[in-house]
Parts: structure tokens; C-alpha cells; sequence
């Protein structure tokens, strides 16, 4: 039976914070999450809606200068809309996977009793970056 210095439960913004902050540290870490390592704010929530707000920023920005010039405004299409928040959401959760397979420490991550596996990983001290798989 693997023992852990610090077992975190929700792989959201705080908990993901949490394991990383303890791997600094030299914690060995073991991060329990139900669903989506990340929390709802990646997938569904703030990151959405911070990215379509920066977006209509910049296009606001564009045609402001653009049309000064007297030139046609410019004009971005709701499923252009949807592929950069698309990307961005898959951005982030490349960024998520990259820290928590190349940790060193690594980071093991578990679902919770009941839950589909997801993302597995555990913070062990070692020199090698580990793969993630699913604890059952």
C-alpha cells in the first residue's frame, strides 16, 4: 500500500494549486478527482467565458482602428467564436496533463469511489517523469 504525505480531494483550480505547491515542497501527493482534473471553470465556466470576452475585445479593438481608416469592419462568425474557445479550453487542459506527467515529483491522481476513471496520478519522489493511468 502506497503511503502519501498529503492525499487532496477535487482536482479544481484550488486542489490542482494545492498538489503542485506540495510537489514544490517534496511532498509525495496523491490528488483524488471525480470528473475533469481542472474543475468546471475550464470546461464549462470561466475560461469560456473569459476567452469569448478577450475575443470580442480584440474584434472591437480591430474595428476600431479599421474603420477610422474607412475601411469595412471585420467580422468573426459565432462558430470562429467557438473554435477559439475550443482551443483554449484544450490549451489549458494540455498544460494540466503536461504538469502532472512531468512533475518531479510526479503527481498520482485517483477518481473518487463511484466515478468514471479519468486522469490517474501520484507525487512520488523520483528523477523520471511517470505516465498517468487510471486508479482503480
Amino acid at each position: 500500500m502506497d503511503k502519501y504525505d498529503l492525499c487532496i480531494i477535487g482536482g479544481g483550480p484550488a486542489g490542482y494549486a494545492a498538489a503542485m505547491r506540495a510537489i514544490d515542497l517534496g511532498k509525495k501527493v496523491i490528488l483524488v478527482e471525480k470528473d475533469k482534473v481542472g474543475g468546471a471553470g475550464v470546461y464549462n465556466g470561466a475560461l469560456s467565458s473569459k476567452t469569448l470576452w478577450e475575443l470580442s475585445q480584440k474584434v472591437y479593438a480591430v474595428n476600431k482602428t479599421i474603420v477610422s481608416t474607412g475601411r469595412k469592419e471585420f467580422e468573426i462568425s459565432w462558430e470562429e467564436a467557438q473554435q477559439t474557445m475550443n482551443e483554449a479550453i484544450f490549451d489549458r487542459k494540455f498544460q494540466y496533463s503536461c504538469h502532472l506527467t512531468t512533475s518531479k515529483p510526479a503527481v498520482d491522481c485517483a477518481p473518487r469511489a463511484g466515478a468514471t476513471p479519468s486522469l490517474a496520478c501520484r507525487a512520488r519522489p523520483s528523477a523520471r517523469p511517470t505516465r498517468l493511468a487510471p486508479m482503480i
